[in-house]
């Protein structure tokens, strides 16, 4: 069987993308960062990872899926403890049980908790999501107050990746504020992302990202609650390790732009992989 190719430029502009482009691989399209080149490397919890020679890039396709709502001012609701976290209505849009609280030893990775009295989580007083608790993200801004949402970042907002827990433990791989590209496969639908958040414990597996990020790949109405309206098929992953920028979250900082000429297969056989 025959496969043909084709060429899918896309112009990353994001404020912590830095040091990509190199003058060190000349490419035969003008304005044209670098031809991403994977092949295969080690496996994570059954995800196979794809790797560029320079490790400027890794890469990896999945269909495991997982929404996160971590960083949003309206995650979670006092209201809704003690509630089914698939059957019960919700104030929040997620379940406190699944932010560990409040009978898990670590509900306090993922909400804030009280200054005043930390065996409980705070309650934000005022504002427009006054009555919610606070959800943290790995990703946050230096200094920021944290018991203020806006220090962390919003998953209705901005798409970002999850890291599993215990990922961060391989080679060149991303951190915190690292950006990429994911692109739904079926569709062709792409999107650039942050990694904004870790965590899920010893099974967690790549996959899980905010809710923007699906909504950006065209499912607006991934629930991470329920699991409804996540993603149909694979996604792809391309992540740049070490492209954050110190001290440019959020949006903020100089902004600069790359080109990726990324060569995917518009028909791929059973079991192979469009990573090549």
């Amino acid at each position: 069987m025959r496969f043909t190719s084709k060429i899918v430029f896309l112009s990353i502009t994001l404020a912590s993308v830095v040091g990509i482009a190199s003058a060190q691989q000349p490419m035969p399209v003008p304005n044209v960062g670098f031809k991403i080149s994977f092949q295969p490397a080690e496996t994570f919890r059954g995800t196979q990872i794809y790797r560029q020679a320079d490790n400027l890039a890794y890469a990896y396709e999945t269909d495991h899926a997982a929404a996160d709502a971590d960083g949003a001012p309206n995650a979670y609701h006092p209201n809704d403890l003690n509630k089914r976290c698939t059957k019960d209505p919700h104030v929040g849009l997620d379940c406190p049980a699944n932010a560990g609280y409040p009978n898990a030893s670590w509900w306090k990775e993922v909400l804030v908790p009280d200054p005043d009295n930390p065996s409980k989580a705070f309650v934000q007083p005022s504002g427009p999501f006054k009555g919610f608790f606070v959800a943290m993200t790995s990703l946050r801004k230096p200094h920021g107050d944290q018991t203020d949402p806006s220090t962390y970042v919003d998953a209705t907002q901005f798409p970002y990746v999850v890291i599993p827990s215990g990922f961060g433990a391989l080679p060149h791989v991303a951190a915190q504020g690292d950006v990429g590209v994911a692109t739904h496969l079926e569709s062709g639908k792409m999107t650039t992302f942050i990694v904004g958040d870790s965590g899920g414990g010893s099974d967690a597996k790549l996959g899980e990202a905010s809710i923007a990020l699906y909504a950006a790949l065209g499912f607006p109405n991934a629930n991470p609650r329920t699991g409804s309206g996540l993603p149909r098929g694979k996604i792809q992953y391309i992540i740049f390790p070490g492209s954050h920028r110190q001290g440019a979250v959020f949006g903020l900082g100089q902004t600069k732009t790359y080109t990726i000429r990324r060569w995917t297969s518009s028909r791929t056989p059973p079991g192979s992989s469009r990573l090549t």
